[in-house]
């Protein structure tokens, strides 16, 4: 989460001081956070007090919806976690930093703000066929989102995320096993597994697939 707020180049820089700075001695948490701000100039006691030392988990409720008369896609993101009533450490009322969201074939990053909703809007021709939130999951967060099998089917078979295909495959799998679930939609979801399973995605996914 941190290598995503700072950018791959300071991320890199701030390792390097970290470990330069602090070789053969002991350490704490303070020391690496100095690094972190020495190299890119910048205060990131809100990231530390975010995930470190204050408690809290983000609960997202994510929303879509495709305006056709605008062509835009707008994102909706909840916050829904709630303060412990009783606690004797601080706790983290709303969530901020970038996280990523894949749509079709884009991965887009956006900054979510600490407020109970985030709404981002996004220029797109037509609807898109499956929205990731998340992307690789870089977040420890909670997610709530509902999708039709048809944008699941999508996911399964175009994501560049395996975390997000295999979400797919399980979703896929519950379909299935309805009783409401047509055959020609459990034979397209068993032919579409075999495919994950002949394909050259990674061993462990596609073992997971076969499972």
């Amino acid at each position: 989460m941190l290598q995503k707020e700072l950018g791959d180049i300071n991320w890199w820089k701030a390792i390097k001081l970290y470990v330069k700075t602090n070789a053969n001695k002991q350490v704490t948490t303070k020391d690496f956070q100095k690094a972190i701000e020495r190299t890119t100039g910048k205060s990131y006691q809100w990231f530390f007090d975010q995930w470190i030392y204050k408690i809290g988990l983000p609960k997202f409720e994510v929303i879509k919806n495709y305006n056709a008369a605008k062509k835009q896609l707008n994102i909706s993101v909840i916050q829904k976690q709630t303060k412990e009533s009783i606690s004797e450490y601080r706790q983290v009322a709303f969530f901020k930093g970038k996280i990523d969201i894949e749509i079709d074939n884009k991965i887009i990053q956006v900054d979510i703000e600490p407020k109970a909703i985030n709404v981002f809007t996004f220029s797109l021709l037509k609807v898109p066929e499956f929205v990731n939130f998340n992307y690789k999951e870089t977040w420890l967060c909670e997610t709530e989102y509902n999708k039709t099998k048809e944008e699941y089917l999508y996911q399964l078979t175009h994501s560049r995320d395996v975390l997000a295909r295999q979400k797919a495959l399980d979703n896929l799998v519950e379909v299935a096993k309805d009783s409401s679930c047509t055959t020609e939609l459990k034979n397209n979801i068993i032919q579409t597994l075999k495919k994950e399973i002949n394909s050259n995605s990674y061993w462990r996914y596609r073992v997971y697939a076969l499972g």
